[in-house]
Order: C-alpha cells, then sequence, then structure tokens
C-alpha cells in the first residue's frame, strides 16, 4: 500500500502534468528561440558539427548540453521531435515540482517548532502547487527552452544539500553551470558556502573537475567557452532601471501579486533560521539582483527564480500560520484557506495561456513559413541572410546562412561593435547601428519589420537594395500588427 507521502508526490507530479498537456493541447506554445538549438542538433546529426552555421565554429546555443538532448529526439523522431522534446520537458518540470514539495518538507521538519507540525505537510503541498501553478513557470518550461531541465539541476542541488551530500549537491549545480551560464551563480555560491561552513572544498572537486573538463572541451572544438549569445548580450543598450522595474512590478509590486511579494519577503525570517534553507535565499536574491543589474529578465530567465519564489511565499505562510495558532487553536483550520493562492495563480496561466495565448503559436508559425519558403525560394546557399529571428526561420532554411543584428549567432557582427565601442538597439529602427551592421557585413537579403523599414528610408542605407517582397503579418491578442518586408 502507498504511504501518504507517496501518493502525495504521485498526486503533486500529475497534477503539474496534466495542466502542462492540457496547455499543449489547447494553445500548442512554443518560442522562436527553440529552434536555434533544434537548427544546431540537426547540424550535428547530419555530420555538420555542433553549429548554427556550417563552417562557423561558435557556440551558437546557450546550452550544449540540452542541444545534444535535442539531437538525440531529432535523430530518433525526425520533425516529430518538436513535440515529443516539449512533452519531455513537461514530464520533467512535474518533476521539479516534486522536488519543491521535497526540499520543503525537509527543511521544515529539521526546524523546531512548537505549534502544529502536521501544518508542515501543508505548507510544502502548497509550495509545490505554487511552483506548478504560477504562469511564469508555466510559460517559460513548456516552450522548449533547456529551462525545466536547469532548474531540476538547480532543485536537485538544493536537497541533496538538505540531506548533507555534499558532494553531490556541489556536482548538481556543476551540471546547471554546464545547461546555462547563469548555473555558476549557485556553483559559486555553494563553493563560499563549503569553505565557510565546513571549511573543506573537497566536496566541490568533482563538479569542478567536470566543469574543467566541460571547458577543455569548449575551448578545444570552438576555441571559446562563453556562449555567443552571452557576448552578444553584452552589446545590447539595456535600461538596468527599467529592468529593476520589470522584476519588482513582476513579483512583488502589482496590485495582483503584492501579497505574494509580502508572504515572499516574510519567508526569508525563516529562511534566515536553517542552514538547510539559507542557500536557497541567498542563491535567490542573488540571482535576481545579478539579471536585473547586469542581464535582461527575458521570460525564461525569470523562471528559475520561481524556485525561490515559491518555497519563500510557502515559508511566509507557515510564519503567518505559527503566529496566528498563538491566538487560538481554532484558527489552525485557516491553513486551508491558503490552498486559493495556487489556485488563483492556476487561473491567471489559463487566461494567458488559453484565453489570450490560443492562436498565437499558430500565427507566428504561419508566418514564419512563409518567410522561410521566400528565402528558400529566392536566395542560394552562399547568400549571407540577416533575420532577428533566427529560430524557426533558420530551422526550416537550414542550408542558408544567417546573420542578426545583436550577433547572437555571429562572431563577426559583436567584433563589428567591439571595434567601433557601441551598444546596440533591440532592432534595426536604430539607424546608426544599422548603418555599421550593413555596411560591414553586407549581408545579400534583409528580413526587416515594416516600423524598421521606414526608420532606414529616412537614410541612404537602404540604398543598395530593392522591396522583394511584402509579407502580412495577422495581429493576435498579443502578437503586434506588423509586416515583414525582404529586399
Amino acid at each position: 500500500m502507498l504511504s501518504k507521502n507517496r501518493i502525495i508526490i504521485i498526486s503533486l507530479f500529475f497534477y503539474s502534468l496534466i495542466i502542462r498537456v492540457i496547455i499543449l493541447i489547447i494553445s500548442n506554445p512554443i518560442i522562436d528561440d527553440f529552434f536555434i538549438s533544434l537548427r544546431v542538433a540537426k547540424n550535428f546529426i547530419s555530420g555538420n558539427g555542433l553549429v548554427y552555421n556550417t563552417g562557423d565554429k561558435i557556440i551558437s546555443s546557450t546550452s550544449n548540453f540540452y542541444t545534444l538532448i535535442c539531437a538525440m529526439f531529432l535523430y530518433v523522431f525526425g520533425d516529430n521531435a518538436i513535440n515529443v522534446i516539449r512533452i519531455f520537458l513537461m514530464v520533467v518540470d512535474s518533476i521539479n515540482t516534486v522536488l519543491i514539495f521535497l526540499i520543503v518538507i525537509n527543511g521544515l521538519s529539521k526546524i523546531k517548532s512548537q505549534f502544529d507540525n502536521n501544518a508542515n505537510l501543508k505548507i510544502s503541498i502548497i509550495a509545490a502547487l505554487i511552483y506548478a501553478s504560477i504562469p511564469t513557470t508555466i510559460s517559460a518550461n513548456i516552450r522548449g527552452l533547456e529551462t525545466a531541465i536547469y532548474i531540476f539541476f538547480i532543485a536537485l542541488s538544493f536537497l541533496f544539500l538538505q540531506k548533507d551530500l555534499l558532494d553531490w549537491s556541489f556536482l548538481s549545480s556543476s551540471i546547471a553551470a554546464i545547461i546555462r551560464p547563469d548555473g555558476f551563480i549557485l556553483t559559486f555560491i555553494l563553493f563560499i558556502t563549503f569553505v565557510i561552513w565546513r571549511k573543506n572544498i573537497k566536496y566541490s572537486l568533482k563538479g569542478i573537475v567536470l566543469l574543467i573538463l566541460y571547458h577543455l572541451l569548449l575551448l578545444i572544438y570552438y576555441k571559446q567557452i562563453v556562449p555567443q549569445s552571452v557576448i552578444a548580450k553584452s552589446y545590447l543598450d539595456i535600461d538596468h532601471i527599467a529592468n529593476w522595474v520589470i522584476f519588482l512590478f513582476k513579483f512583488y509590486l502589482t496590485p495582483k501579486v503584492f501579497l505574494l511579494g509580502v508572504l515572499a519577503l516574510l519567508g526569508n525570517f525563516i529562511f534566515l533560521k536553517s542552514k538547510y534553507f539559507y542557500p536557497i535565499a541567498i542563491w535567490g536574491i542573488a540571482y535576481a539582483v545579478i539579471f536585473s543589474t547586469f542581464g535582461y529578465w527575458y521570460p525564461w530567465y525569470m523562471s528559475p527564480f520561481t524556485v525561490y519564489y515559491a518555497i519563500s511565499i510557502s515559508l511566509g505562510l507557515k510564519l503567518l500560520y505559527d503566529r496566528i495558532v498563538i491566538y487560538s487553536e481554532s484558527y489552525k483550520k485557516l491553513i486551508y484557506l491558503f490552498y486559493a493562492i495556487p489556485f488563483i495563480l492556476l487561473i491567471q496561466s489559463y487566461y494567458n495561456e488559453i484565453i489570450l495565448g490560443k492562436n498565437d503559436s499558430k500565427v507566428e508559425i504561419s508566418q514564419k513559413m512563409k518567410i522561410s519558403d521566400f528565402i528558400n525560394h529566392n536566395s542560394k546557399n552562399s547568400d549571407i541572410i540577416s533575420v532577428e529571428a533566427l529560430g524557426m526561420i533558420g530551422y526550416h532554411s537550414i542550408n542558408r546562412k544567417f546573420i542578426d543584428l545583436h550577433g547572437l549567432i555571429s562572431k563577426a557582427v559583436t567584433e563589428i561593435w567591439k571595434a567601433n565601442n557601441i551598444k546596440v538597439q533591440p532592432n534595426f529602427a536604430d539607424t546608426s547601428a544599422a548603418r555599421i551592421f550593413i555596411q560591414g557585413i553586407k549581408p545579400d537579403l534583409l528580413c526587416l519589420r515594416e516600423f524598421e523599414v521606414d526608420a532606414l528610408n529616412k537614410t541612404d542605407i537602404l540604398k543598395n537594395y530593392d522591396l522583394n517582397k511584402r509579407l502580412e503579418i495577422t495581429n493576435t491578442e498579443r502578437l503586434r500588427a506588423n509586416h515583414y518586408l525582404l529586399n
């Protein structure tokens, strides 16, 4: 007969999985960047190397680890792998829900409490349900990026740490650092923790050896260890004040999340009580500060923060519950009201993904397939094609060489920005950067949006290009009406 905890674990897993499968079936959410990894994976299994453009040996995928997983699925399932991989990611993210439960219940069990210890189980369930239901997690983790796998190793590292399996904890964080460079935040925190806490670095040795071997392989194959996307983003002109505003309003300051934000802040009082919780708090705070100050909050970077956010909210609820029970034992049943939080978050996720986003992916895929079709019929394999949506378009035009304004898959572009010492706006409406880019790269085909063409036509930048095709872009609730113009 299954124990109570096993029934809870299985229930949490299937709760998370069913939500994600329903959203996949109804709205089919997908992200363009997923196809960058798929194109690199397709080149790899075709014998062209682990590269985006054949012959350009740069780290064009943020995660080679994930790209190899994609390559395995592509090899077995062909183009059907696009759906198989996303189902795989949903399964992994549902395991993450279980890991959140285990982290909270294991951590709370190590904190003495004079009040109802049975509440720990309910608080742990709520933490897992919050993670499974929160729109930020669902949106980022089912669209095809490596985020769910990255979170798995982050959460696994915390669980190992609580169980005093320090070498395995550091090894898991090292794998997270291989999956995504920001994984080094946790790796560094754990290393410092071991030095201060245990005054010993022996627990770090397995992970350090793994990281050294991995980066040696990168150096041998690519002659670089930093992904090209990280280099390219360092040349983006980012308003970091606005970046902080995005983060704070997303998780703490808007009316619909204010209560959650207060609970999350209260949760830090419990984080600081226990050596089994405070590394999570240090990592969560460091992650938020580093991305808000030095990075940019793309949606898939917010998702890992929800590990800390869900746990801190649940610990805030635990603190609130303990304070209420001081006054009267009759208030114990108030804990059941806390289950309303993940339910409300689930309604928000349903609204975002199914009501607003139902047609987004269908429209986006259709539009980009039209662009790919035009490129395939109006360009040669030797042509250099400039396009900002590198994923789907590049995947379906595999024999063409692509390049983008930011230099996400081209070292030649970032070298231009470095030589001219400039920061780049997100699009070609920045005419000074567009001039330098077009004169330096000389792309044979330019794929531009209408507002970019309008800006460039006020200059002589496009004097050597003719408008060949105007592709109408259909509007949805969330996709801006626009045109792609190919010159």
